[in-house]
């Protein structure tokens, strides 16, 4: 082969690879720094850093990735919270710092005073100005409610990543950050009007149908299903309908008629609607018929989305792999629900993955596909268990009833 043909096949070579690089979104070079950023990233969450350190890298290099990517690393960073945030309540709970905040407080009621950075500074050395600090600087923020004071994430701090984020990731942040700057209830009652109780309702509906396969469709999915109790049921300290005259609240009864003549295909707003109707034919009175009508929506409604219909999926092959493990280990299953089928503690799922689960009682992620066994977000009985040689488990039960032992070890010093 002449010098001449073997440069035209190493060109051609070049060619392809360079071919295949941008139609992958980028030049070799970018592609490259990405793997690298994504495999140190990695290495920071499997070394368990703490949330400044995951927060400052993702910051330094989020501009260098594909939206999916940068996705990845912001979806992680609010896990990582989620995780941290157990700890970060318990240093809240002390009475002297509670009776601090209190003062703060009571100065001028405003909350805002605890995350100006400004102000938390000229609070003086000591223990509260540094949770406080801590606080802000790893995207929470403190709240209020029946006469305790407590942090929560703030995705506001999110807002920084938006242009960099996949368009159903941007929405859900855009999301979260109506919650997180205006929380729908407090103290057990509504603290927004009832038209705009709805309209979140909508817009998260609209994440659902718009974005069925969105990694945050669980997180979205149970923030919806809570709203749909408060538009059809409300809440303790204000009832959709009287306690006395069991008569629908005024103000209710005037925005949900306005509501429902919009121009859209909500699947809410069509049972809304249906509900109105029965409500004219009884005078707004809360009846049987009635009871029995809000009851079916929030069982039936999720049947209309194509989220759930993927949910379902997950829940039938996870009950198949149940049922495989039962027949497989059904005395293991009698002794470990004589053991702790009465454990009171609870835990909450916040990664499920085709590859890996996380529990918020230990910051392990185990591998392995348990998609429809546990859903992120929610809380399900558990216990742990240690042993010699530093080896510990997390027994836990699943969306069936099943149980599930996960083990891992420890270092011995």
């Amino acid at each position: 082969m002449n010098i001449g043909r073997k440069t035209l096949i190493l060109t051609l070579i070049i060619f392809s690879f360079l071919a295949i690089c941008l139609k992958a979104g980028g030049d070799p070079g970018n592609i490259l720094l990405e793997k690298e950023i994504i495999k140190n990233f990695n290495e920071i969450v499997k070394n368990r850093e703490e949330l400044p350190a995951i927060i400052a890298f993702i910051d330094e290099n989020i501009a260098y990735l594909s939206p999916e990517n940068a996705t990845s690393l912001v979806s992680e960073l609010e896990i990582k919270q989620k995780f941290h945030l157990v700890d970060l309540e318990k240093r809240y709970f002390p009475t002297r710092i509670q009776e601090k905040l209190l003062d703060l407080y009571m100065q001028d009621f405003d909350l805002g005073k605890f995350k100006e950075l400004d102000r938390i500074k000229n609070l003086g050395e000591g223990s509260l100005q540094e949770l406080l600090l801590e606080t802000n600087l790893t995207g929470y923020k403190v709240e209020t409610a029946e006469g305790m004071f407590f942090p929560v994430i703030d995705y506001e701090f999110y807002k920084k990543y938006l242009p960099y984020l996949t368009r159903d990731f941007r929405e859900y942040i855009d999301l979260m950050v109506r919650e997180s700057s205006n929380p729908p209830a407090k103290d057990a009652a509504l603290i927004i009007g009832w038209d705009e109780l709805i309209e979140r309702a909508l817009f998260q509906e609209k994440f659902l149908l718009d974005f069925p396969y969105s990694i945050r469709v669980p997180e979205v999915k149970n923030l919806y299903e809570k709203y749909l109790y408060f538009i059809f049921y409300g809440l303790n300290n204000t009832p959709l309908f009287a306690y006395d005259t069991q008569e629908m609240l005024k103000k209710a009864r005037e925005v949900y008629p306005e509501m429902i003549n919009r121009p859209t295909d909500s699947y809410l707003l069509q049972y809304l609607a249906g509900f109105l109707e029965i409500l004219e034919e009884d005078n707004y009175h809360l009846t049987e018929e009635v009871n029995k009508y809000r009851a079916s929506v929030l069982e039936d409604i999720f049947f209309s989305y194509e989220f759930y219909k993927e949910l379902i999926k997950d829940y039938l092959v996870a009950m198949q792999r149940n049922i495989d493990l039962v027949k497989e280990e059904s005395n293991i299953q009698k002794i470990i629900e004589a053991n702790y089928g009465d454990s009171y503690q609870e835990t909450r799922a916040l990664k499920v993955t085709e590859d890996e689960l996380l529990f918020e009682a230990v910051e392990v992620v185990f591998p392995g596909n348990y998609k429809g066994h546990f859903t992120p977000g929610k809380r399900y009985p558990y216990y742990l268990d240690a042993a010699m040689g530093g080896q510990r488990g997390l027994i836990i039960k699943d969306n069936f009833g099943i149980w599930h032992s996960f083990g891992w070890r420890v270092p011995i010093e």
